[in-house]
């Protein structure tokens, strides 16, 4: 992936010393990747005055989270969703949410899980909150998904939601494809219901980006279906997936 990605940094309006420690953070992390990265100071400008002139992403570090807008009206970031919803009935009658059954049923395991299209995360939240001594590969094929989730995901579990930190802290992130990675696993997660429901979901601002670096779900199948571990695939029951 030579790719140089084009990304604008800025901050809320009055960044608090917090913010500007993120800031700090991500530009190093950036580091890490092939990027061409501009840190522009916010000062008075609305987050519409940005796109006027130009398109590149811009990624906003505010006080209640970091999110990567791809233009004035669309941007991601990471949101606790349903997952608390769902953590918390756990936690209430000790019946595993659906998704965490299907990967185990003993919350105790200490499973290393691969989920191999990250998106916007909840379904990875949700496993590493339930499987507490599980640890996690998470993929994604996306430069800005991956960014944009990885840092919106840490500034939530760290200064939201602190009760999320231990959960966080046991995924990897990991820009690219597991096809790429030699990596042994117990459980590998493959989830493609987004193809079918992205208009109706709350990843829709993710189509912006899809058609570039799309995982191939085929040729991502063909290779976790021939390693040594147990396959969840999420897809509609009528996919050509399932007989694939």
């Amino acid at each position: 992936m030579n790719t140089a990605y084009k990304l604008r940094i800025t901050t809320c309006v009055n960044p608090d010393e917090c913010v500007l420690d993120y800031v700090n953070m991500i530009v190093k992390d950036l580091d890490n990747y092939n990027t061409d990265t501009e840190v522009i100071i916010r000062g008075k400008k609305t987050v519409k005055s940005f796109f006027i002139q130009d398109d590149i992403p811009l990624l906003v570090i505010q006080k209640n989270g970091v999110y990567l807008y791809t233009q004035s009206d669309n941007k991601i970031s990471y949101q606790e969703s349903t997952m608390n919803i769902k953590y918390k009935q756990y936690v209430k009658t000790g019946m595993l949410p659906p998704l965490v059954a299907a990967v185990t049923d003993n919350a105790g395991a200490p499973l290393h899980i691969a989920d191999c299209t990250m998106g916007l995360g909840n379904d990875l939240m949700l496993m590493a909150r339930t499987l507490q001594r599980a640890k996690f590969y998470a993929y994604e094929q996306n430069f800005y998904i991956h960014f944009a989730i990885k840092w919106s995901m840490n500034y939530y579990c760290n200064v939201i939601n602190p009760e999320l930190r231990a959960a966080y802290d046991s995924i990897n992130f990991v820009f690219g494809s597991i096809e790429q990675d030699d990596i042994e696993f117990d459980v590998i997660y493959v989830d493609c219901l987004y193809q079918n429901t992205v208009d109706a979901s709350n990843i829709s601002p993710l189509v912006t980006f899809l058609a570039g670096d799309k995982q191939d779900e085929r040729s991502l199948l063909d290779n976790v279906v021939q390693r040594n571990a147990k396959v969840v695939l999420r897809a509609e029951y009528n996919s050509p997936l399932i007989s694939h």
